[in-house]
């Protein structure tokens, strides 16, 4: 897929104009300087030359902008927000293409209801994005109340959906810091596309059981995502009550019982001697 001009020119432009808009309030408020500059004019300068490069030689840009998120930023975001702290982003796991090992990646945190949505910056050419072609099933790790947890599901790429309508979709003006994340997008993105993942449903749990359902949740790969969770399994046998045996008492000996052998005989005698009248 190559650059397409209506998708990419009015989001490259806005994020271009808010990303200086924010340097300049930065530098008035703090001030700096560095080579006898304004570094909002040098951020300008770059944010210029951004422009050009994704116009005329989107695949170089593509490059420099991979290399650094992949071995600068991304290891920093993954630690962030690993521990939890809410900066707009979230985890994307999936298999690799062609070693099937586990590959966890930081996007933008697109939670909405049972759907989870992404817009790939580099569209088709993100390692990502071709691991989720090859095998759909992913995980993705969004809030639980205080907890982050991961939640399967299946991933569509979606070639016929605008990824800037998408983003104003999702940023809405309820998430600041989603729109802090849609205009770095904008801002580095060569060839967007959007990306949604229809994600499981959590098992059923009752009362005292929303623990273990999470952790299930947690728990669960892509391949046993349908897994049913054990405290779900329930026997349909009555449960049956063992009753004890009965004592048995043996009888004691009497006149009428002369036992046999020399060695009782002589106890017998005895047991009569002790239990007769005088």
């Amino acid at each position: 897929m190559g650059y397409q001009r209506n998708r990419m020119g009015a989001p490259l432009i806005l994020g271009c104009v808010v990303v200086s808009v924010l340097a300049w309030i930065d530098w008035v408020i703090e001030g700096g300087e560095p080579f006898g500059i304004p570094y909002p004019v040098l951020v300008m300068v770059a944010l210029t030359m951004n422009t050009a490069m994704t116009v005329s030689y989107p695949r170089g840009k593509r490059r420099i902008v991979a290399a650094v998120q992949r071995h600068l930023v991304n290891p920093i975001v993954r630690g962030v927000v690993t521990l939890g702290v809410p900066l707009g982003w979230s985890l994307l796991e999936t298999s690799g293409r062609t070693t099937g090992r586990r590959r966890v990646v930081p996007v933008g945190n697109g939670h909405e209801g049972d759907r989870f949505w992404i817009v790939a910056e580099h569209g088709l050419s993100a390692g990502y994005v071709r691991n989720l072609l090859a095998e759909p099933r992913v995980r993705v790790q969004v809030r639980s109340g205080m907890r982050m947890v991961w939640r399967p599901g299946v991933a569509h790429v979606l070639l016929d959906d605008e990824p800037a309508r998408r983003q104003r979709l999702l940023v809405g003006w309820r998430h600041p810091l989603r729109a802090l994340n849609s205009v770095m997008v904008n801002v580095l993105a060569v060839d967007p596309v959007t990306i949604r993942i229809d994600l499981d449903q959590l098992p059923e749990c009752g009362r005292g059981h929303c623990e273990t359902a999470r952790r299930h949740a947690e728990a669960v790969g892509p391949e046993h995502a349908d897994a049913v969770p054990s405290h779900r399994i329930r026997t349909a046998t009555p449960a049956v009550r063992r009753s004890a045996p009965a004592r048995t008492r043996s009888p004691r000996p009497t006149a009428d019982r002369v036992p046999t052998d020399s060695r009782t005989a002589r106890g017998h005698d005895w047991w009569l001697t002790r239990t007769s009248p005088a």
